[in-house]
């Protein structure tokens, strides 16, 4: 019996213990009047303040960080002036009627031309294909320049200038035709040296030339 009550006496001083941890925690509520949280036995509000973590705040600032240097990278990149370069050039004979071929066929225009430097009486003229290139935005105009020398008489022979302003091909080449017919092409007699120079303003972009120019 005693035994019994001791057990007894044992589990109602738990159970004591148990109701006082339990009355102890304050049971939360939100309050009407302010709408933040605060204890539901008592009366004053409290407000319950939330501090973000240090490294929730350390990688917000690296992940701006790396935004802005990918934008300035990008930047960086729009600014960037253009380059280019002259691919080929291929000066032309062209006959009376102004071709310098009779066909579109790559063979044909080579015996054409072949003709044509043997018989100067049935040209009318020279033209320049030029096949070039750029890559990146031109910030100013863009230049196709044929400079080139005919036959000397008696004195060095004048320097003749073709130019066209040409817009920019994107990823891809593109071709121009400069031509000299007329009474300038009858001056000009054979034509001994070329160079053909590419240009965005004044900065030269790339350039091919003759061996004698």
């Amino acid at each position: 019996m005693d035994r019994q009550r001791e057990t007894g006496g044992n589990t109602a001083e738990t159970r004591g213990q148990a109701d006082r941890r339990i009355r102890c925690r304050p049971s939360v509520r939100l309050s009407q009047t302010s709408g933040q949280w605060k204890p539901a036995n008592q009366g004053p509000d409290f407000a319950i303040e939330l501090r973000s973590s240090p490294r929730y705040c350390s990688s917000v600032r690296r992940s701006l960080l790396w935004t802005f240097i990918l934008l300035w990278f990008a930047l960086l990149g729009c600014a960037e002036a253009a380059t280019g370069r002259v691919i080929k050039v291929l000066p032309q004979f062209l006959d009376l009627k102004g071709l310098h071929a009779l066909s579109p066929s790559l063979f044909d225009r080579d015996a054409y031309q072949g003709y044509l430097r043997l018989h100067p009486l049935e040209r009318s003229g020279i033209r320049f294909a030029v096949q070039w290139k750029t890559h990146g935005p031109a910030w100013d105009q863009l230049k196709v320049r044929v400079e080139f020398r005919g036959s000397a008489h008696g004195e060095l022979p004048a320097v003749h200038v073709l130019e066209e302003v040409v817009q920019p091909a994107g990823w891809f080449s593109k071709w121009s035709s400069l031509k000299i017919t007329g009474d300038e092409y009858t001056k000009l007699g054979e034509l001994t040296a070329w160079r053909v120079t590419l240009w965005e303003g004044d900065q030269l972009l790339g350039e091919q030339k003759s061996f004698l120019w």
